[in-house]
């Protein structure tokens, strides 16, 4: 990620930062998938280490039920936003320290103001300041997908993560706003949705990076929009609009799109039973260091 780029990402979520967590609806039930596929992922792991006799089993999994993972020391939520992750994963482990990182110092302070025990980290991604081998999990949730190597994400999480540690993530897919490019098509010829990486590309880039036990869940969401500028106030609230931008945006230094502009994007968009549909492609992931 080049610095115009990175400066583009920190400056679109300075200015969410103050109606992000209000606005925010599929992040939210994201990150709760997300931290309720960790809990299973590692309920699964600890099933395989123990004698399959099952009795004991079931006695266990009720004791875990019941009882916290003390194992798990200190927790990272990579690009936390205001915390939606770093607030479950303190649930969970009410023991173990937090630390946030996020690119943005404005979602940072807004973590704060929920979160006061969480320790904070202005960073990049993909240039964690954190010592090596520090981290019992580290989790990202709808982060991965603004970072322009993802190679070098993996890279970072493996080097931070403890013997036996987990990353877990969930990140858009091919597919994202497909109604929305499409629109778009019949605009102009610009780019105006951000590429996402396909599964293939990131299991690769997992398994180079030295993780294994990799498992995936793939999962279909729909939004629904009385009007294309709905949909548009909502990307934009949320920050999400800006890591692509359009000539016209760029030229023009605006925020909001002309009328005329919103008018064809109106016109060309696919209605489902008359409301604006936007699809999201999310897929969640877990991994973990030998």
């Amino acid at each position: 990620m080049n610095s115009l780029q990175q400066a583009r990402i920190r400056s679109a979520f300075n200015r969410a930062a103050p109606r992000y967590a209000a606005a925010a609806h599929l992040q939210k039930h994201v990150a709760e998938v997300l931290v309720h596929g960790l809990q299973n992922y590692n309920a699964e792991h600890a099933r395989r280490q123990r004698p399959s006799d099952q009795l004991v089993d079931q006695l266990v999994d009720r004791l875990e039920d019941q009882s916290v993972d003390q194992s798990v020391n200190r927790l990272l939520d990579i690009g936390a936003g205001t915390g939606f992750v770093s607030n479950l994963l303190q649930q969970h482990y009410p023991h173990a320290q937090c630390v946030a990182v996020d690119l943005a110092p404005a979602m940072l302070q807004c973590l704060r103001a929920e979160l006061p025990a969480t320790a904070l980290v202005c960073a990049d991604a993909q240039s964690l300041p954190l010592a090596a081998k520090s981290f019992s999990i580290a989790a990202s949730s709808l982060a991965f997908q603004w970072c322009a190597d993802i190679a070098q994400v993996f890279k970072q999480c493996a080097r931070v993560l403890q013997s036996d540690g987990v990353l877990a993530f969930a990140t858009f897919l091919p597919g994202t706003l497909a109604e929305l490019n499409q629109a778009w098509q019949h605009v102009d010829a610009g780019r105006h949705v951000n590429s996402c990486l396909p599964q293939v590309e990131l299991q690769a880039q997992l398994e180079q990076a030295g993780f294994a036990e990799i498992q995936w869940q793939l999962r279909t969401e729909h939004t629904y929009y009385e009007t294309v500028d709905q949909l548009l106030l909502e990307l934009r609230t949320i920050g999400a609009n800006t890591v692509v931008m359009s000539e016209l945006a760029e030229s023009t230094a605006q925020r909001t799109l002309p009328r005329n502009i919103k008018q064809q994007l109106a016109r060309a968009y696919p209605l489902v039973n008359g409301q604006y549909q936007a699809t999201w492609q999310i897929a969640y992931a877990y991994a973990r260091i030998p």
